[in-house]
């Protein structure tokens, strides 16, 4: 009789036909949280992991830094495959046209269902109290984005607080309170559109 030799273990069950993935499947949610197996915040294929979570402030803890996609899926509208469409973002990455991944917040389900503009105006206008100001404003949990403008207003501060009680007493304690603020006024957001595609602009 001859000899077969095995040079692995033997699997029992029913053999599947079809393609066989050689990819990872995409993240879920669940997989982006990190661990202590996961060195340096980083999976085995070098890509950073963000630690989203719901917190009891009303907010992610801590918020995405950047969120990035292992698997680029190709374009059907475009006829392009998976690779071409990598290759692709990642040149406009290392020429500097695109700075980064961010996730799309439902702000109202976080427990921030009111938005708003702060419009804010300093003085003495030197770049200490604007650079202060601006450190300062960031470090708030309701502040979403500062905007530094010229004209009449110094800053734009866009706010993002639970009910208009809480924007009240926003406005009444720590900015009223800054030194440098001598005037500011408060414009409550209604609805936000915001435009998905940047479109090429007239030569």
């Amino acid at each position: 009789m001859g000899t077969v030799c095995r040079s692995g273990p033997v699997r029992s069950g029913p053999v599947r036909s079809g393609p066989v993935r050689t990819t990872d499947p995409p993240l879920s949610a669940a997989a982006i949280a990190d661990t202590p197996a996961r060195k340096a915040g980083r999976t085995r294929h070098g890509h950073r992991l963000s630690l989203p979570g719901p917190s009891s402030a009303g907010g992610l803890d801590p918020l995405p830094r950047q969120v990035h996609r292992r698997r680029v899926r190709g374009s059907p509208r475009l006829g392009l495959a998976p690779s071409t469409v990598l290759v692709r973002v990642r040149s406009l990455r290392e020429r500097g046209y695109v700075t980064g991944f961010h996730a799309a917040v439902d702000l109202a389900r976080l427990g921030r269902g009111v938005q708003a503009m702060l419009s804010v105006q300093v003085r003495p206008l030197s770049r200490s109290v604007i650079n202060g100001f601006q450190a300062w404003a960031l470090g708030l949990p309701e502040v979403l984005s500062v905007y530094v403008l010229a004209g009449d207003e110094d800053f734009l501060v866009h706010v993002a607080v639970r009910d208009v009680e809480t924007l009240h007493a926003l406005l009444v304690d720590p900015f009223s309170r800054r030194p440098e603020v001598v005037r500011f006024r408060s414009s409550i957001i209604y609805q936000h559109s915001r435009r998905r595609v940047v479109p090429r602009m007239a030569e």
